[in-house]
Order: C-alpha cells, then structure tokens, then sequence
C-alpha cells in the first residue's frame, strides 16, 4: 500500500504532478523504459510556459505530440460517441442515415485537425495538434495528410459494415453515459486514470468499449486494461464486477474487418496488487524531500534493444 502521510509523498514539491496518479499508459511507459516515463511526466512538466527552458517546452510538445495511429484512432472514437450521443430527434433511424452521420462526424474532426496542424497552432497551444511523423522529420505534412485521409475512408467504411455498427445504432441513446475521457477512481489514496471510448447499458449489464486501430498483442496487457476499467466502473456507478463487461473493438490490419474482443477477467484482487506494486515502484524514484526528480533516478531500461530507443519519441533530448 502506498501512503500520502508524513514527508516522504507530499505531491507539492517542484517539477512534480499534483497528485501523483496512475494509469495503465503510465505503468507500460514506466515498465518498458524508466526513462521515457520521466521525461513524458516529469521532465516536461512547466514545458507550457514560454519562458521555461528549451528542454521542458521540448518535452512537453513531445508528450502532446499525437502519432498518425493514435489521431486517426481519436477520431473514431469521438466520431462515434458524438453520433451515438445525437439526441433520438437528431439521429438517423436508418443504418445508413446513421452511417452517414457518422461520416461527417469523422471527416469534420479530421478536417479540423488538419486545419489546426497545417496553422502550427500546437506552436502557440502543444495541446493542439501536433503530428508526430512530420516533427521528426519522417514526412512531409501534406503527404501524411493524404495518406492519413486515405486510410480513414478505409477505417470508416470498415467500421460501418461490422456487426457492432449494426448493433450499437439500435441501441437509444439514453442508455449511452454522457461521459467524456478521461475518467479517474480512488485506489489507496492514488488517483488512477481509465480512458473508455463508450459506456453503455444493455439490461441490467453495463458495456465498456476501448477502439484499437489493431489487433491486440499483449493478453497479460489487455486483461490489465479491461480489468481497471472494470474496477472503475463499479465505483462509479455503483455496481457488482459481473454486471461490467470492457472489451475492445479491433481493426484488422487493413481496417476492413472491425471485430469486438473481449478478454477473460484476471483477477480483480490481482488487478489492484499490479496497481499498488506499480505504483510504488514509480513513487521509489522520486527524491526524498521537496526535490525535483532527477533523470539520474530514472535509468533507461538496460535490456531495451537500439530499435526500441531510436522509435522512441524522446531520443534526441534522452540524456547519454
């Protein structure tokens, strides 16, 4: 168990994020390099303002920095909640009326993005975004636009024809939670973060539901995430484990087959020990008294082959 009490933890100190929390996200980052957790989390932090040093606004552009995966996965997630969310006046009745306004949902939200990263706004806003392809110099702008754009048609459209589509239009739209991600819980005085795309009830059972732009890799992963969503879940609202089902619906490689997958349960006893062990282990690295955290007490992670750190998007400001 992790404790706020007395100076070792007391969250106020410089550099440091107010409170301390954790997510999945956090705990894979930390796991497979140290590293690059402390430059995402600690190393950028006070990188919004423009009079800190260049090493902070650096990291900081760097966190917010959205991958080609990671918007195009955004837009359908949001594309979706939006058109599932329209009011029964607003929402098509038909499939493919209801398709259709999920399409311009999509295309509005890349449209906008495209916008935005074409004005540099993420330069003035790192909030805003901020491709990370083409801020390492791996392409051209408007050639990733292009491409990206060409992709979401094919997502899109895959989407559409499966069989979650079909369903989730039947379903009213009252039963969706008006929730925006994300979303956090108490556990042991820590705060930890979950991201669900959609929440909805079906009966007397509630659905969570996580967008992947490909199929899962990691089980022991996927079970963790499911589960803390699970955990979440029956806090928030109030409800036992086995009424919560969290899955994930999942593009095949060439984004025309879209299939919901859903893991076996670990543990929720386990789920919570992973938690708090994690969580620990990431509190170990940070200074004693009122410090700033120091790279030096987050090592690269000595089995991580040469590949690994060179796609890393922190390699050019990582310390030697």
């Amino acid at each position: 168990m992790v404790s706020w009490q007395g100076d070792r933890w007391p969250g106020k100190f410089p550099g440091v994020p107010v409170p301390f929390s954790w997510s999945c996200l956090r705990h894979a980052i930390f796991s497979s390099c140290p590293r690059a957790y402390y430059h995402r989390y600690y190393a950028a932090d006070g990188g919004w303002d423009k009079f800190a040093d260049n090493s902070a606004q650096k990291a900081y552009a760097l966190k917010y920095a959205s991958s080609a995966d990671e918007w195009l996965r955004e837009i359908l997630a949001t594309a979706l909640r939006q058109t599932l969310m329209l009011q029964r006046s607003e929402r098509e009745k038909s499939l493919s009326g209801f398709a259709q306004q999920f399409r311009q949902a999509a295309f509005h939200l890349f449209g906008q993005g495209a916008v935005s990263t074409r004005n540099h706004e993420w330069k003035k806003d790192p909030k805003k975004l901020n491709l990370l392809e083409v801020q390492k110099g791996e392409i051209p702008l408007e050639k990733l636009l292009e491409n990206l754009r060409d992709r979401l048609v094919g997502l899109t459209e895959g989407l559409i024809l499966c069989e979650f589509f079909e369903h989730c239009c039947k379903v009213p739209y009252l039963a969706f939670k008006p929730l925006k991600p994300p979303n956090s819980f108490e556990h042991e005085g820590i705060e930890v973060w979950v991201a669900p795309d959609l929440v909805w009830t079906e009966g007397d059972t509630l659905r969570i539901l996580q967008i992947q732009l490909a199929p899962h890799q990691d089980d022991e992963a996927w079970r963790l995430g499911s589960n803390v969503c699970i955990l979440w879940a029956a806090e928030t609202f109030k409800l036992l484990p086995e009424h919560i089902f969290c899955g994930t619906l999942e593009a095949a490689s060439d984004g025309k087959l879209w299939e919901e997958a859903y893991p076996g349960h670990m543990e929720l006893e386990k789920t919570r020990r992973i938690i708090s062990t994690s969580a620990a282990t990431m509190l170990a690295c940070l200074p004693q008294k009122n410090e700033a955290p120091s790279e030096k007490n987050f090592p690269k992670h000595s089995n991580a082959p040469d590949e690994i750190c060179k796609a890393c998007r922190y390699v050019d400001i990582c310390w030697q």
